[in-house]
């Protein structure tokens, strides 16, 4: 019987024994980063006077990296209203995805857009893949070179336009030869 007993109280006090060998510890042991990171930025302007204006910004950008890949995107919107009428109303689109092929060479795919209403273009969409390298990466900033063919369509806002600009009056689909696309980010 006293065996019994014995065992008994020895599986009972097992798991209080060894709970701290399964406890993570605070001290030197950090949880891995998250793939994901995410930005969300809000913006709003009053001003009156010898003219009253309002103006709203937003922001949201993420980034995903696991392994060689990495994703990244950010949707941008400004508005603008002078004595009571829009005066400005834009946003912007930056959609990318690379895949490491060594320590700074990466190969992309990448869509940028733009959508107005006034400005000389109402639309403005870039879509391109190629190879990049990253010139210069630290924690403070990072610049990669980009470079690829892409297909650029426009479509021109006549309203807009005066005689003297260099924008044509036609809608323009055109692919572009080569984009080269040059990024600069400083953390």
């Amino acid at each position: 019987m006293s065996k019994k007993l014995i065992f008994s109280l020895v599986l009972l006090a097992s798991p209080a024994i060894y709970a701290e060998e399964f406890t993570p510890s605070d001290d030197n042991e950090e949880a891995p980063p998250s793939p994901l990171q995410t930005e969300v930025e809000f913006g709003y302007q009053a001003h009156s006077g010898n003219t009253d204006s309002q103006s709203l910004n937003a922001r949201v950008g993420a980034e995903y990296t696991e392994g060689r890949h990495r994703t990244n995107g950010e949707w941008k919107y400004y508005q603008l209203y002078k004595n009571g009428e829009e005066d400005k109303n834009q946003q912007n689109y930056l959609l990318q995805s690379d895949y490491k092929l060594g320590s700074r060479t990466y190969l992309y795919g990448n869509y940028a857009g733009f959508s107005s209403r006034y400005s000389s273009y109402f639309e403005d969409h870039t879509v391109s893949g190629g190879f990049g390298y990253q010139l210069f990466n630290t924690d403070s900033l990072l610049l990669e070179a980009e470079i690829g063919p892409g297909f650029r369509y426009q479509e021109p806002n006549v309203d807009e336009i005066d005689d003297d600009e260099i924008i044509f009056k036609t809608q323009s689909k055109k692919p572009s030869c080569v984009v080269i696309l040059i990024s600069l980010g400083i953390c």
